[in-house]
This record gives structure tokens, C-alpha cells and sequence, in this order.
């Protein structure tokens, strides 16, 4: 038994990342919420005076990539993931959508993402459409347009967003054929 005299924020910081290093295959919510609830200790330790050079979020970034091993970018990125609502979460954790698209629709409103969830993920849904999926691009661009025009997203514009356009197949001819020709 070790005793030591230590902050409830010392101590969450000391127990998360000892936990964290023991297990080797997290969910992506889980790396999500370990990051947001280790980063907010590190920031809650070092507001209004510095601590061990942590001046701010960057810096507490910094500090946890150091401790746990992960690019500062990644943990931005799982953090971001904290604001998806549960059932999007859910398709990251099941790797039903990458975690880059995924951080593109956390910057969307609660509402809006329950609209990309029911078109795109919920087949229980009346608005779910099977011929529409969404990939990195497609969640920037449609994040981008979201935010440009400043409205709440609907089935119909999710589907005209995300719609697969069909690719013009490719025809790969022989010698043979090519002297027909």
C-alpha cells in the first residue's frame, strides 16, 4: 500500500491513466470519454495558475499524449467524439462509421444528427434510405453546407446530400476486340 496525499483531480488523472494502461482494446467511445474526463482534470488543476507547464488546453493535450503514447490530433478527434449523440456513437464503436466522419458530424446539432442517423443508419426509421451512405468527404461537405446556410437538415436534404451517384462502369477491352474495332 502506497499513500500519498493527492487533489480528487490528481487523483482521477492518476487512477484514469493507470487504468487506461492496462487494457489494450478500447471502443472509440471509450478512448473518448477516458481523453474528455482526463483532459478536464488536467485543465480543472491548471486554471488560474500554471501547473507542471500546463497553461492551457493545448498544453493539457500535449501532457496527455505524452503520458498515454496518442497524437495530440487523435485525442482532439476522440474528444470530439463525446458530442455525438448515443446512437452515432454507438455505429463508431461498432464500425458502422470511421471516426473522421464521425468528428465532421459532431460539429452538427443534436437535431441534425438525429436526422443523418434516422436517413442514413436506422432502418426502423420511415425516413431511412438504403442507397445512401456517408463517408469522410461527404460529412465534411455536408457539415460545411450545414453551417454556411444555417438551417436545420431534413430526410430530403440528407438524401440529396449523401446520395450515391452511380459510377459509369469501366469496360476493359482485349487485343482481340481492339482489332475489330
Amino acid at each position: 500500500i502506497v499513500k500519498r496525499d493527492l487533489s480528487d483531480d490528481d487523483a482521477a488523472i492518476l487512477v484514469a491513466t493507470d487504468n487506461f494502461n492496462r487494457k489494450k482494446n478500447y471502443k472509440p467511445s471509450e478512448k473518448a470519454f477516458f481523453y474528455k474526463m482526463t483532459l478536464d482534470a488536467l485543465k480543472r488543476k491548471s486554471s488560474g495558475r500554471k501547473f507542471d507547464g500546463i497553461e492551457s488546453e493545448g498544453k493539457a493535450i500535449e501532457t496527455l499524449s505524452t503520458i498515454i503514447g496518442e497524437g495530440t490530433s487523435s485525442i482532439k478527434n476522440y474528444v470530439r467524439l463525446t458530442l455525438l449523440i448515443p446512437e452515432l456513437l454507438n455505429l463508431v464503436d461498432n464500425k458502422k462509421i470511421k471516426i473522421v466522419p464521425a468528428v465532421e458530424l459532431s460539429y452538427l446539432k443534436e437535431t441534425d444528427q438525429k436526422t443523418i442517423y434516422d436517413t442514413v443508419f436506422n432502418e426502423n426509421s420511415d425516413d431511412y434510405d438504403p442507397g445512401v451512405s456517408i463517408d469522410a468527404a461527404q460529412a465534411k461537405k455536408l457539415r460545411n453546407r450545414v453551417e454556411a446556410k444555417g438551417f436545420d437538415i431534413t430526410p430530403a436534404f440528407v438524401k440529396m446530400e449523401l446520395s450515391r451517384t452511380p459510377r459509369a462502369a469501366k469496360i476493359h477491352l482485349t487485343k482481340d476486340v481492339k482489332s475489330l474495332l
